[in-house]
């Protein structure tokens, strides 16, 4: 139990993609690279994405990251900065 105090003030990363919205999801359930792809495709955020964004906007540091997320390819790592 959090005893009440829950996590107040914390920033979430999210990636969210309503899959029902998107014919032949089911096609990515085996294969994670390909349904990040689609997601990516369709004008989603990945988790790291969400991230960078909220340090761009500065409502996360980038020492919050650190060790939790990573990114994807090397070309996401020179977005970055």
């Amino acid at each position: 139990f959090c005893r009440g105090r829950g996590y107040k003030g914390r920033m979430g990363v999210f990636e969210i993609m309503p899959l029902y919205k998107h014919y032949g999801w089911e096609k990515y359930v085996e294969d994670p690279v390909g349904l990040r792809d689609m997601m990516l495709s369709h004008g989603y955020m990945d988790l790291y994405g969400d991230a960078m964004r909220k340090v761009r906007s500065k409502e996360l540091s980038p020492d919050n990251l650190v060790g939790i997320i990573a990114p994807v390819s090397d070309s996401d790592a020179e977005k970055v900065l």
